[in-house]
């Protein structure tokens, strides 16, 4: 595996010293996980059943799994740099709201009731007009879904630095859309960690996905 995006990653790795990360849609076969952990220089990795999601740690950090389904998976971590155990659920949503009720109602059951929890990744939905950029204008019920299962699972938005956009469809002058579907959610407990952390949008290209720092 060797294409540009992965080449990069493995800068971005180095350059920050990263020690966590994870591939929504990593569009390798599940069969070479053992090699793109060793290329990304982790010690260890899960991923979903579908494949859609991979998660590569380095050896200071205990994972346990704790749910799963084809748009996500949820971890326990632990670590000796984490006050207390953090779950953080990855994902990668389908590009229906009915396709994605799915994905809300898998995050609701693994929801912890009192610990720290991240949720993080491409939802592939948006909620807001500021969100969006080009094509269709928006319509407010596109926001509905996200801004309702934030309410039920009682999770905030994290913010973030950079650019507004974390993908682009990649096409020339009006057909060009731009939209912020990257995010980061957590619970209320996360700011009780005492932990300092922000989210950082870096530059997109050569991907059609900003990854997330």
């Amino acid at each position: 595996m060797s294409t540009p995006n992965f080449r990069r990653l493995k800068r971005i790795i180095s350059e920050f010293s990263v020690q966590l990360v994870a591939i929504c849609e990593p569009k390798a076969p599940s069969c070479d996980i053992h090699m793109i952990c060793a290329r990304l220089k982790m010690d260890g990795w899960m991923v979903n059943r579908e494949g859609s999601v991979s998660m590569f740690y380095q050896a200071g950090f205990q994972c346990v799994q704790v749910g799963e389904s084809p748009q996500h998976i949820s971890l326990r971590i632990s670590s000796q740099v984490l006050l207390a155990p953090v779950y953080f659920s990855f994902i990668h949503g389908k590009c229906t709201e009915q396709k994605r009720a799915l994905l809300w109602s898998a995050l609701l059951v693994d929801k912890p009731s009192d610990d720290p929890w991240l949720v993080v990744g491409d939802f592939n939905t948006i909620i807001s007009a500021e969100e969006k950029r080009g094509g269709l204008p928006f319509r407010i019920d596109e926001g509905v879904e996200m801004r309702s299962f934030m309410s039920r699972a009682g999770v905030f938005d994290a913010g973030f630095s950079g650019s507004c956009f974390t993908w682009c469809n990649n096409r020339g002058g009006r057909a060009r859309i731009w939209k912020r579907l990257d995010r980061l959610l957590c619970s209320p407990p996360v700011a009780l960690m005492g932990m300092n952390f922000g989210v950082r949008h870096l530059g997109r290209e050569p991907s059609d996905h900003a990854p997330l720092l």
